[in-house]
């Protein structure tokens, strides 16, 4: 999607077909290729990846409840399979087709004000909740989105565009507790499946959890309290905080690493919109009870979950590692500095970052 605050296209993968919700822009005509092409190959079975030999050191098969088993696919699916299709490669590599046809239609990149072109690819999330993080099948997506990746900036290459890459993911990852312990993790293990959810309360078993509206206000203060308490009870919970609590904890600042769990509560709090309770289970405990569909999955504020890479580079510059906390807020300001944009000191969430863009005091 292209984005930002007025966007001049944004398109969305919406499980069968790219589209829009920017009714008055122009329609590339790229889209409508792109989409047939989609649905063509959406409409054939296709076979499974071959693995590299380091990815097939990675299949071993794990036995889930159910007699579901992961571990060892190759991403094989029948015609017309949506649901393989997002966790595959597949979506990726259209996605990323439909973006270079964009660059060439709409001529991105060809002249002296920057285009901003932010792409998103959903499939490792996918996969990540169908196969886990460790097994085969994520090697392999993972192996296949490297590859269509350097195909992406080799063609930008081609074209004689002059491009900088910004890369990061929103979130981290959890992997599936059955194959964590027969890695040695002995406190790997799923929510308890006789999880009760307190009377008057519904969501969880991690995360926001909401009061009962309907109730009296009166009834509604004791559910919070009565829920409050037998949530810490439970041996699986590592922490209940309210939703004053959380409000009254001020947002946090400095190393991102270095914040406790009540301060990464805070900072994605939202009121009006997050939960009367935040619950968080204990490290390792994956909050889903019946891996009948989704085995795995993120969102705790443990570093698992929190910690993503960030890359910058463009072509022709020396790579280096930098390890340092920072946030995926200092991603916007330090491309602003690489462009040459100036943004008054508070503006915007995040820092420039010194190391990418040679900012100066005040910046990372």
């Amino acid at each position: 999607m292209m984005s930002g605050q007025r966007a001049d296209q944004r398109w969305y993968w919406t499980g069968s077909r790219f589209e829009t919700d920017l009714e008055s822009a122009p329609v590339p005509t790229v889209i409508a290729k792109v989409n047939a092409g989609v649905a063509a190959g959406l409409g054939m079975a296709r076979p499974g990846l071959d693995p590299t030999p380091f990815c097939g050191g990675k299949a071993a098969q794990v036995a889930l409840p159910g007699d579901k088993t992961v571990g060892n696919g190759r991403l094989a699916r029948a015609a017309g399979d949506a649901a393989g299709f997002e966790a595959s490669p597949e979506l990726d590599g259209d996605t990323l087709a439909l973006a270079l046809g964009l660059i060439d239609e709409l001529r991105l990149g060809r002249n002296a004000t920057p285009d901003v072109l932010a792409i998103g690819l959903s499939a490792t999330d996918h996969v990540g909740h169908l196969y886990g993080t460790e097994g085969q099948e994520m090697c392999l997506q993972l192996m296949e989105l490297d590859r269509e990746l350097g195909d992406f900036l080799a063609v930008l290459d081609s074209r004689g565009i002059d491009y900088e890459v910004a890369l990061t993911a929103d979130h981290g990852g959890k992997d599936l507790p059955e194959r964590e312990r027969l890695a040695g993790n002995a406190d790997a293990a799923r929510v308890s499946s006789t999880w009760i959810k307190p009377n008057g309360l519904r969501g969880g078993p991690e995360g926001n959890i909401y009061v009962d509206r309907k109730l009296a206000p009166a009834l509604q203060q004791k559910a919070l309290a009565d829920g409050a308490a037998a949530l810490r009870a439970n041996p699986q919970v590592e922490a209940v905080f309210t939703a004053a609590e959380i409000a009254a904890t001020p947002v946090p600042a400095g190393a991102p690493d270095q914040w406790s769990l009540i301060q990464r509560a805070r900072a994605s709090f939202y009121p009006g919109r997050s939960g009367d309770l935040y619950v968080i289970l204990r490290k390792d405990i994956t909050p889903i009870a019946n891996p009948t569909g989704t085995v795995a999955t993120h969102g705790s504020p443990w570093d698992y979950d929190r910690r993503v890479p960030i890359l910058f580079w463009r072509p022709g510059v020396s790579g280096s590692t930098v390890e340092q906390p920072v946030e995926t807020i200092d991603i916007m300001p330090t491309l602003a500095a690489r462009l040459g944009l100036s943004l008054a000191p508070g503006a915007v969430d995040g820092h420039c970052l010194g190391q990418v863009a040679g900012c100066s005091a005040g910046t990372r």
